[in-house]
């Protein structure tokens, strides 16, 4: 069940007379940015018989450049592009297993919902052609691997060993975590695990394969029992499948391994997490052919987990993982050790640097190392989850192919023309800002450049630690910012701070309280204008100001509570969790203009919604009946007519039919005829003049549409729909928002292009042919002369309300004037000649007109 559908408003003036649009375009005004985040990681690495090595993993961009998350790299460690050109989009899900064919050809295993490559339908696992172009002759066929796969192999003969989640199925049937394929992807029923691998403990899945060279099997991960028998982490197979009893593993019932290697005399190699049963950490461990341990291989991590082992051609072992030190000696996640364990003090010494998660190593042709995984730096060096080393194990400087992904940058566009992007540790076109604070935000001019970070004033200090209580901030359009920061271990206080970085001393610190220390759900304080005036909160909270308010409070303008707003305590919405489900809860609340609010909350099943009269108390005259039904969850948008638009996954509402999940209800709560959507949305933004911007589904998860509905949910055929792509993500999310003033639509959000060109993260669109207008419009400010020269007289019925704006046909503000008299006059110097619009906003509407300057 989807839980969340996501609706935004406009900010803007009020509409008059509209101009025909025909079509949107790229603002070219708006240069285009890339905004990644730092951690993007490397799952999988295979090297090629070549040299070259093919990474996959969790990543959009190399080196601020859109990827898919399958690239190989050449011997030397630089992208290989003619295979990058192949892949186009590539996979739609993260890439968790890679294994290459004798022939060149590459099989990958993906995560759940990897439904398509480079556009085109695939089940899971895939395969590629050596240039990394879909193969079409491997058709797994049904439904595929539905979990995850965790490790790919190759046999000898063909045949390829797929394993991952216990709890996957394949085509519908039952996997036991291992399958293994027919050359052509088919499954082979030859292969026969019995009831397979179990467990109770830890992720339960199979991490790691490897194929002995009589043919048996050897898997490790997370198990206890494999066809039955106790067999604990790492077991040996035959190779039809059926258990080895030979093989007895020495390993306690809670171990994790997930690592793995075979060594050439059969002695197997495992590290992961609790390997013994007490005692030291001990995260790797030598087995002989029959599962006995080695005694005579000696040392390990000493705490930590290892997640990858590489043997050598030598004998000597990569060990790979996450810790910070290897027999007392410092090591950040990599280590190399002898044959017999003890740690080669010559590789990797300890001024690496910090690693954090490494995953993968592979050694390069050249004796270099290529390590990914998840980190942010090596040895000082800033990158990001792929980094090349030396032979002698140090970080390669000269090497720079950092992975990113791009994040959903909730954006608020402000009066001045600028942007406002609530965007932690990240790089804006290559340059790394900001930090790990989820409170920071960042200032992007209105010709798309950065500016700079925004300076908000400290969090409180926690007792006893470095780290400050929890901080939300939420910008508004004007500049200021609403507040909520934790100032004890059960209370937040609300503030406004300006645009100057200080807190609004006419405004009223306002405290927030919770039932029990550490508000588990801090970070969801919603703080948002109500459109009847003041201010709607809404959190886990349970008082304000030492009224009780559970979960919904109204304050006034100047931060006090608002004590008329009072609903009582018997709410079915107030309720914390009123079903045993994970989406049960109260959701959200959404003002209305005539000084109601909407309460929306979900059960185990379904979500709620009440309308609360200014009062708080319920207002019995509405009622949605059955809503979406039975197992319907949906989410709410209130409209500037007073109706409601609800988008959510159900086909009916209260009996009315919505095949598309969009529907708008009347003032009751009864749902409205007049309006039928001809499209689904995943993000919805209502425009001054009543109609929808949507983002409706694509042609494949991979791309989405941005379109528009007129009142009656129509499409707008005046509108050319914006294609909106993710490289790599299924599906393109972006959020959508207009800039006040110009009604210019803002992009933000984790996609790789806009109308057929490259943009990640933000962008900006603005009309195309703004050339018409009815012919019975009736100007609402008399503009002349008309052609003009110098000057432009301008006479108007009342003051603007907002500033006077030129704008070229592409919709671009060229001169911004601040008029405050009804009758005026505004300079033209160094206007081009040409045709122009003319916007002034006033208390009777917005008005649009075109003036021609000579």
């Amino acid at each position: 069940m989807r839980l969340f559908y996501v609706f935004g408003l406009a900010l803007g003036l009020a509409s008059g007379p509209a101009l025909t649009t025909s079509a949107q375009q790229l603002d070219p005004g708006f240069a285009p940015s890339t905004i990644t985040s730092p951690g993007g990681g490397v799952q999988a690495m295979a090297k090629q018989a070549d040299g070259k090595v093919v990474v996959s993993g969790d990543f959009q961009t190399m080196n601020g450049q859109a990827v898919s998350q399958v690239v190989r790299l050449n011997v030397d460690g630089s992208p290989d592009l003619a295979f990058r050109t192949q892949t186009g989009s590539g996979p739609n899900q993260i890439v968790s297993a890679v294994a290459v064919q004798a022939d060149g050809k590459i099989v990958l295993g993906g995560q759940y919902g990897l439904s398509h490559y480079n556009g085109v339908p695939v089940t899971n696992p895939v395969r590629l052609n050596a240039d990394g172009s879909l193969d079409a002759s491997f058709v797994p066929g049904g439904t595929g691997w539905t979990g995850e796969v965790r490790s790919v192999v190759v046999q000898p003969d063909g045949k390829i060993l797929v394993a991952g989640s216990l709890y996957s199925r394949f085509n519908g049937q039952p996997t036991h975590g291992l399958i293994r394929l027919l050359p052509n992807g088919t499954l082979d029923t030859s292969f026969n695990t019995g009831s397979g691998f179990a467990g109770t403990f830890g992720d339960q899945l199979i991490a790691e394969l490897a194929l002995q060279p009589d043919g048996k099997i050897v898997a490790a991960g997370s198990f206890a029992t494999v066809d039955g028998y106790a067999q604990a982490g790492v077991a040996r197979l035959n190779a039809n499948g059926s258990f080895d009893p030979s093989f007895t593993s020495p390993l306690p019932a809670q171990g994790i391994v997930l690592g793995l290697a075979l060594q050439p005399d059969g002695k197997v190699l495992v590290g992961g997490a609790q390997l013994a049963s007490s005692g030291t950490a001990q995260l790797l461990r030598r087995l002989l052919p029959n599962g006995t341990p080695d005694a005579t291989f000696l040392g390990g991590p000493d705490s930590g987990i290892i997640i990858d082992l590489n043997l050598r051609a030598d004998g000597s072992l990569l060990v790979v993982g996450s810790f910070g030190s290897y027999n007392g000696v410092p090591r950040s996640g990599l280590a190399r050790v002898s044959t017999n364990g003890t740690l080669d003090t010559s590789f990797a010494n300890s001024a690496t640097g910090s690693y954090n998660t490494l995953l993968k190593a592979t050694e390069l042709n050249n004796g270099q190392y290529l390590i990914g995984g998840y980190f942010d730096q090596v040895g000082g060096q800033t990158t990001g989850g792929l980094a090349r080393l030396t032979v002698a194990g140090q970080p390669d400087a000269s090497y720079n192919q950092p992975l990113g992904y791009l994040p959903s940058v909730p954006a608020t566009p402000l009066t001045n023309g600028q942007l406002l992007l609530s965007l932690p540790l990240a790089r804006f076109n290559g340059q790394l800002v900001g930090n790990s604070d989820y409170r920071t935000f960042h200032r992007v001019n209105a010709d798309g450049t950065y500016n700079a970070a925004v300076a908000l004033p400290a969090g409180t200090p926690r007792p006893n630690s470095s780290t400050p209580y929890a901080y939300r901030a939420i910008a508004q359009a004007d500049g200021t910012f609403y507040a909520a920061y934790q100032s004890s271990d059960s209370t937040a206080v609300l503030r406004r701070i300006l645009t100057t970085g200080a807190f609004d001393p006419a405004f009223a610190a306002t405290e927030l309280r919770w039932s029990k220390p550490y508000p588990y759900d801090f970070a969801g304080v919603s703080i948002a204008v109500h459109p009847a005036g003041g201010l709607l909160v809404t959190g886990t909270f349970t008082k304000v100001n030492g009224l009780a308010r559970p979960s919904v409070a109204r304050l006034l303008a100047n931060g006090t509570p608002n004590t008329q707003f009072a609903p009582p305590a018997t709410a079915a919405w107030q309720v914390p969790n009123p079903g045993m489900g994970s989406t049960a809860g109260f959701r959200e609340a959404v003002g209305l203009a005539n000084g109601q609010t909407l309460v929306l909350w979900n059960d185990a099943n379904r979500s709620y919604l009440e309308r609360l009269n200014a009062n708080g108390s319920t207002d019995n005259t509405f009622s949605i009946g059955t809503g979406g039904g039975a197992t319907a969850s949906f989410g709410i948008l209130g409209l500037a007519s007073g109706k409601i638009l609800v988008n959510g996954d159900f086909t009916t509402f209260n009996g009315q039919a919505a095949p598309n999940g969009l529907l708008r209800l009347l003032a009751t709560g009864a749902p409205d005829a007049g309006f039928v959507a001809a499209r689904a949305s995943r993000y919805t933004v209502e425009q001054p003049d009543g109609r929808l911007l949507i983002v409706a589904p694509g042609t494949n998860p991979q791309n989405v549409n941005i379109t528009r509905l007129l009142d009656n949910g129509s499409l707008d055929s005046s509108f050319q729909p914006v294609p909106v792509l993710s490289g790599t993500r299924a599906p393109a999310a972006p959020m959508l928002y207009l800039q006040p003033g110009t009604q210019a639509i803002v992009l933000s959000g984790d996609f790789t292009s806009v109308a057929g060109q490259p943009r990640y993260g933000l962008a900006r669109l603005v009309n195309v042919a703004l050339a018409t207008r009815g012919a019975t419009a009736v100007p609402l400010a008399e503009a002349f002369p008309n052609p003009a020269h110098e000057q432009l007289s301008l006479r108007l019925p009342a003051p603007p309300t907002g500033p006077v704006l030129l704008a070229d046909l592409q919709g671009r503000t060229v001169r911004r004037w601040s008029l405050a008299q009804a009758c005026g006059t505004v300079p033209l110097a160094g206007l081009a000649p040409g045709v122009y619009l003319l916007g002034i906003a006033t208390a009777a509407g917005q008005s649009w007109q075109r003036v021609v300057i000579e």
